[in-house]
């Protein structure tokens, strides 16, 4: 047996004498530290040590175990540290008890605080607590003639094993998996300790019910039954217990804080509460979490991280609340079913109950990262209906209570990107996680989601508890909890009502919501939905906004300036070669100098603009010891409109070594975790600028603002080419290649005279119009349809935009057969020029324009050349591969327009398979919509409408006709 336990193997304690951990896990087949008495035999293999009965040993017979090290020679061991042992065991026989003593190197044993465990046929990790047990009996067989005598908990020199103690004529086996003193090792889930299938008849002494429910177990299923008599919070409980052996057990919920219960009822919509009581009476009635079930089976997980705390409603151990729930010794489930509501008159099944794990994979799909929230912004997206003052400012939503809100005064919290709110689908995993602390200890706080009809997820509500110590992570599952009660302040008038789970836009966090009269600071590091989000990574950020010019230096031939929101570099041409501007990292409100670690993500951003076109800048990072990263360098080229530029530092951090650094003899390294300045160069190998240089922004992590671009209208959305006009004046071939477009289809023929990455440069038209498409609405793909003569013969295709920078870096290459096939070409990530020379890019990379891309660039064989054959290229298309016009045939079966060309009458006929709204917009070639023409509802099956179009120019155009809003076809006219 191969066993993977996270602690120290007892080998590699032999300097320990008096260790405190100690492991064996009976891998070496070694038995000499063992030994059995009469009618008992032990062996050791596949990693266990097995105890076997043979049914003629005594009462109290001992079985014992000596720790050892490394030499095989014996060992005594500290308990004293946290006085426990833990085995892993399992018996043949269901309910073989199992006492373990533990004796001091003086023989004296732990007889009189023995501990006894219950075990069953599968393993099971026991916990043997000796706190306060180290005393012997004085019974007989140990040093102590007269009881009690102190047993040395810090000189352990034996383990005392007995079988069923007192009870003779054990015919069976004891199997023992590791022995483990000090630590439990990590053995998998909580679940191993308890799970509870209802397949066994006596679970039933375990189940409690209040008057109006019954319980019954059938099918191996519990099923509680309401006949609509029970009063508000009448409770039902289920002891936590051994099914095998009928004994309470207590269980540590803390590992990770988890039930699931799979269930369902005979009421859609059925709340379920489930709290957790610990073996004092304590129940985890703050942060208690409901369930909203379906008739359907579903596995349901309640989360009680943040949530081990008793409020004092009555009906438990706690007084005057809150009190401390043990999530270390939990014994006895709460269950509420409609929670708050009498009378319930159907039926709750519950299949299983599973601590730790649920029994099916990934029931609540995977955790990815949907919508995250550092709050590194001030945010106009938070307000409040109460009085509190709310603030984000270094990655922290701050929220401050003066004692004066009314319960249940909210903070709404708005979902939003950069520019605006948005409305998101939560029911990808259907969890929200936000990373939260108080300055008022036990504070509550409760999350509500809200649609876009307003609707509030308050049936159930979710509450946690927030403490002072530190930063705790929520996991809220709003899995069958989208139900607004209808308590009023939202649409639903009498609940329960649906809340739309795919349309969330509004959060709210209320609080100690029932009794208002906030008085502290709650303070949130994240908000998310999905995934929980790592730690925030400080951004460095400067809007030049403060006028402040003692953060930059002075270079010969320049003078700077900060103006309104704009760092100004003005040259008069007099400026040598390499001159560099030191701007130094700081703190803007302080002024304090600061270090940044750029290894984060290892870029740096910066929006610009020169009066010099293409002006070569270039940026090096210092760090605290004064290395600089000149090897390489990162330069970019800045032209006359304000753009987003990104440097990437990654593989950079290195000094050459060329002088005026801290480095000799290079290369040295460079330290990019403690960068302190920035060393900024203008055209730096030839010096001599003469020209206004202008920075909006530096940032590092991630742009301020999306880059704007150059002034030009975006693309068109839809593009495909079949090749049926047989024109082919926008493509400009290459030496030993010639193209022709006949019969459908684009021909590049090869004499095997062509170059390495010799282009056919195809331009993008419609008709005889040169067009823009935009290729990031399209998903960034391209999809062609082509053959070749010379078989699997790698094809390369460049996208170029319309400043002409094009997707060398990397290129983008499929494998073209010998038969006509589909073949899809991926840029997401890839719109990058490298700057190999033929583009505007001199020193890539260089970004290219993926909302205006102009043409395509086709490399045949591109490493070799030589290209003899023919390639065949029956279409091209941006977005999706081209078949029908049709884009949603379970809306449509036929749409077509006639005449096309047109002159002056055209025509709509559609076959229909659902009825709508019809509607029909016309957009010109460059994407500008012109027309839009609302032809009323149609019916299923075939209609025919007149378009009243005989007024457009000459000219090509896109029609887009929708259903309902919806678009069903997409379809080119030529109006001549």
């Amino acid at each position: 047996m191969k066993k993977h336990l996270p602690v120290l193997l007892f080998c590699c304690l032999s300097f320990l004498l008096h260790g405190q951990v100690y492991l064996e896990q009976f891998e070496d087949g070694v038995e000499q530290n063992t030994a059995a008495g009469d009618g008992y035999t032990t062996s050791e293999a596949d990693g266990e040590w097995t105890i076997t009965g043979d049914g003629s040993g005594g009462a109290f017979v001992v079985t014992s175990y000596a720790p050892f090290d490394e030499n095989g020679d014996r060992i005594t061991l500290d308990m004293t540290e946290n006085n426990k042992i833990f085995v892993r065991a399992k018996a043949s026989n269901l309910g073989t008890q199992l006492r373990m003593d533990v004796v001091d190197a003086d023989g004296f044993a732990s007889t009189l605080g023995n501990v006894t465990k219950t075990l069953v046929s599968d393993y099971v990790v026991f916990e043997y607590d000796y706190t306060d047990n180290y005393r012997d009996g004085g019974y007989g067989g140990t040093s102590c003639d007269m009881g009690p005598c102190p047993v040395d908990g810090s000189k352990i020199a034996e383990l005392h094993f007995y079988v069923n103690p007192g009870q003779p004529g054990f015919a069976g086996t004891v199997k023992i998996d590791f022995i483990s003193v000090g630590t439990e090792p990590g053995v998998g889930p909580m679940s191993d300790v308890w799970q509870v299938h209802f397949d066994g008849d006596s679970t039933i002494n375990f189940i409690t019910t209040s008057d109006g429910f019954t319980s019954e177990l059938e099918d191996s299923k519990w099923r509680i039954t309401g006949d609509g008599t029970n009063a508000m919070w009448d409770p039902m409980s289920i002891l936590v217990h051994n099914e095998a052996t009928l004994e309470e057990i207590d269980i540590d919920a803390s590992g990770n804080d988890k039930v699931f219960v799979r269930m369902k009822s005979t009421i859609d919509g059925t709340a379920v509460r489930v709290d957790l009581q610990d073996i004092n009476e304590m129940v985890t009635t703050a942060g208690s979490i409901t369930k909203v079930i379906t008739t359907e089976w579903e596995t349901y997980e309640f989360n009680y991280a943040g949530s081990y705390s008793d409020l004092a409603f009555g009906g438990t151990g706690c007084d005057v609340g809150p009190c401390p729930v043990d999530a270390e010794r939990i014994a006895n489930m709460i269950i509420f079913v409609n929670p708050g509501v009498e009378a319930f008159a159907g039926e709750v099944e519950i299949e299983y109950i599973s601590f730790g794990t649920a029994l099916e994979q990934n029931p609540g799909g995977e955790q990815i990262l949907v919508y995250g929230d550092h709050f590194s912004e001030e945010s106009p997206y938070v307000n409040t209906t109460g009085a509190y003052d709310i603030s984000t400012d270094k990655s922290i939503l701050t929220i401050v209570g003066d004692g004066t809100d009314a319960p249940f005064s909210s903070i709404a919290y708005t979902l939003h990107n950069d520019t605006a709110a948005i409305v998101l689908d939560a029911t990808g995993n259907d969890k929200m996680f936000f990373r939260a602390k108080s300055s008022v200890d036990n504070t509550l706080l409760r999350v509500d989601l809200v649609d876009t009809a307003g609707y509030v997820t308050s049936l159930p509500s979710f509450t946690k508890l927030l403490t002072t110590d530190e930063f705790t992570t929520f996991e809220l599952d709003f899995r069958g909890n989208y139900t607004d009660g209808g308590y009023g302040g939202s649409p639903c008038d009498a609940g329960p009502c649906p809340v739309d789970g795919k349309a969330i836009e509004t959060v709210l966090l209320y609080p100690n919501p029932a009794d208002g009269a906030f008085n502290g600071t709650l303070e949130i590091d994240y908000l998310s939905f999905g995934a929980p989000m790592e730690e925030d990574i400080p951004q460095y950020k400067d809007h030049f906004d403060d006028a402040n010019r003692q953060f930059i230096g002075d270079a010969d031939g320049f003078t700077i300036t900060e103006e309104g929101t704009e760092m100004v570099i003005t040259g008069d041409g007099t400026g040598g070669a390499y001159a560099a501007f030191a701007y130094t990292l700081h703190d803007a409100s302080t002024g304090d100098a600061v270090t940044v670690d750029m290894t984060v993500n290892d870029k740096l951003y910066i929006k610009a603009k020169s009066t010099v076109d293409g002006v070569p800048f270039r940026i090096d990072l210092k760090d605290a010891d004064g290395f600089v990263t000149t090897e390489p360098s990162v330069v970019r080229q800045v032209g006359t409109e304000y753009s987003v530029i990104e440097y990437d530092f990654a593989n950079t951090y290195s000094d050459g070594g060329y002088g005026g650094t801290a480095c000799d003899m290079g290369p040295c390294p460079v330290d990019g975790q403690n960068i302190i300045e920035f060393l900024l160069y203008l055209d730096p190998d030839n010096g001599g600028y003469n020209g206004t240089f202008t920075i909006d922004w530096i940032s590092t992590i991630k742009p301020l603002e999306e880059d704007p671009g150059p002034s030009l209208p975006e693309g068109i959305d839809a593009y495909d080419d079949q090749f049926e006009d047989g024109k082919n004046d926008f493509v400009s071939d290459e030496a030993g290649l010639v193209s022709s477009e006949a019969n459908g289809e684009f021909v590049i023929t090869g004499d095997g005279t062509s170059g390495a990455y010799a282009p056919v440069a195809y331009d993008l038209h419609l008709a005889d119009t040169a067009v823009i498409v935009n290729a990031e609405k399209n998903d960034f793909k391209l999809f062609i349809r082509a053959k070749c003569t010379k078989a699997d013969m790698p094809l390369r295709v460049d996208m170029r935009d319309s400043r002409g920078y094009i997707t060398s870096s990397p290129g983008v290459q499929v494998t073209v057969p010998a038969d006509f096939a589909i073949l899809e070409l991926d840029y997401s990530g890839k719109m990058s020029d490298g700057g190999f020379g033929g583009t505007p890019c001199t020193s890539g990379p260089c970004p290219v324009d993926g909302k205006r891309i102009g043409g395509l660039d086709f490399y045949l064989d591109p490493g070799v050349g030589m290209f003899d054959g023919e390639l065949v290229i029956d279409w091209v298309s941006f977005g999706k591969p081209l078949s029908v016009n049709v884009l949603d045939p379970e809306k449509v079966e036929t749409v077509k327009l006639f005449p096309n060309p047109m002159q002056s009458e055209l025509y709509l006929q559609i076959s229909s398979v659902v009825s709508g709204d019809l509607s029909v917009a016309v957009f010109d070639i460059s994407g500008r919509q012109i027309r839009q023409l609302d032809l009323g509802r149609i019916s299923t099956g075939s209609s025919q409408e007149t378009l009243p179009l005989g007024d457009l120019e000459q000219g090509l155009y896109l029609i887009d006709v929708r259903i309902d809003g919806q678009p069903v076809a997409l379809t080119k006219l030529v109006k001549r």
